[in-house]
């Protein structure tokens, strides 16, 4: 899907639920965030980067910001439903990571849906039908890519000076859906 605005780089100023505020040249973009990407950003006053959905309404310009290109797909996949406006993607991509929201569409888990506010059986049943094919696509897409980023997580981590073992342990301990977000989260856990 196109988008206007494709990515924000900017200094992250404040931090609200829901919502990220990023200081670019002077003035701060207020950006709608899930809580899976608020759980990723850098402390107040760091550089932070939000691929962008972007949606102009008659008397609204709204900011969606996403910590990965594979949350954003997954809301784009989410607004093409109708019915589900970006609110209520945004709503239902802070209840599940994508790749959890994937596994419940291709299981025909209507009961997991209907469980977030705002979306009802008629909704999680459109979600199902019109996303299944798609869920499941992207799942074996991401099971590939999955791999590969715990791969290149652990070389960087043996780079690093720690051993393979302490490094596939902490990568296996991690959800990081980028290698830089799986080597950030595993040194966490490692200690640095």
């Amino acid at each position: 899907m196109f988008s206007v605005i494709e990515y924000i780089k900017g200094r992250l100023s404040d931090i609200k639920e829901g919502l990220a505020v990023l200081e670019i040249g002077g003035i701060g973009l207020a950006v709608r965030v899930s809580a899976h990407t608020s759980d990723l950003l850098p402390a107040l006053g760091e550089e932070v980067f939000l691929y962008i959905y972007t949606e102009i309404r008659e008397n609204d310009i709204s900011l969606y910001g996403f910590a990965d290109e594979a949350e954003r797909i997954a809301f784009f996949d989410l607004i093409s439903v109708n019915g589900v406006g970006p609110k209520m993607a945004l709503n239902i991509l802070s209840k599940f990571e994508y790749g959890e929201l994937y596994t419940y569409i291709s299981s025909k888990n209507t009961a997991a849906l209907e469980s977030i506010s705002g979306v009802g059986k008629k909704t999680a049943m459109r979600i199902v039908t019109e996303l299944e094919d798609r869920a499941k696509q992207r799942l074996r897409i991401n099971a590939t890519a999955d791999r590969d980023v715990s791969e290149d997580a652990i070389a960087a981590l043996v780079g690093l000076g720690y051993t393979r073992i302490e490094a596939a342990g902490a990568v296996g301990r991690v959800s990081g859906s980028s290698v830089e977000s799986a080597l950030m989260e595993a040194l966490k856990i490692l200690g640095r």
